[in-house]
C-alpha cells in the first residue's frame, strides 16, 4: 500500500508556498505592474485619440462653417461689384447721353445762327441787288430785257 509521509507532505507544502512567494514578489508583481502599465497606456491612448477625433471633428465643422462664410462673403463681394459695374455702366451711358444731346444741341444752335447769318446776309445782298437794280433802272427807260440784263451783270459782277 501507499504509505503517507507527513513529513514529506509538509516540506511540499512549505516549498510549494516558498515558490508562491517568491513567484508573488518576483514574478507575477512585475508582470502585473508591466500589464497594468500597459492597460493603463492603451486606455491613456484611447482617451488621446477619441479626443483628438473630437477635436478633428470640431476643426472640420469649423473649417467647412468658415468656407460656407467665405463663399457668401465672395458672393456678396461679387453681387456689390457687379451693381457698381451697372451702376457705373448707366452712369457712363447716361452721360454719353446727354453730352451727345448736348453736341447735337450746341450743332442746331450753330446751325441757326449760320442759318441767321445767311438770311441776314441774302436779305443785304438781295437789298443791295435791288437798290442797284433800281437805280440803274432809273437811270434808263425800264425795259424788261434791260432789267433781265442788268440782274446777270449784277449777278455776274458779285
Amino acid at each position: 500500500m501507499v504509505e503517507i509521509n507527513i513529513y514529506e507532505i509538509v516540506i511540499q507544502i512549505v516549498n510549494f508556498l516558498t515558490l508562491l512567494f517568491i513567484l508573488q514578489k518576483f514574478v507575477y508583481k512585475p508582470v502585473f505592474s508591466l500589464i497594468e502599465k500597459i492597460k493603463e497606456t492603451i486606455e491613456k491612448e484611447f482617451s488621446k485619440s477619441k479626443s483628438d477625433r473630437e477635436e478633428a471633428s470640431q476643426l472640420l465643422t469649423q473649417q467647412k462653417e468658415a468656407l460656407v462664410k467665405a463663399r457668401q462673403e465672395a458672393q456678396s463681394i461679387r453681387d456689390r461689384s457687379n451693381e457698381m459695374a451697372k451702376k457705373e455702366y448707366e452712369s457712363i451711358i447716361q452721360s454719353a447721353k446727354k453730352d451727345s444731346e448736348q453736341l447735337v444741341d450746341d450743332a442746331k444752335k450753330e446751325l441757326n445762327l449760320e442759318l441767321e447769318k445767311a438770311k441776314t446776309s441774302l436779305v443785304n445782298q438781295v437789298g443791295q441787288l435791288s437798290v442797284m437794280v433800281a437805280e440803274k433802272a432809273l437811270s434808263k427807260e425800264v425795259n424788261p430785257s434791260l432789267v433781265d440784263d442788268c440782274i446777270e451783270d449784277i449777278l455776274k459782277a458779285e
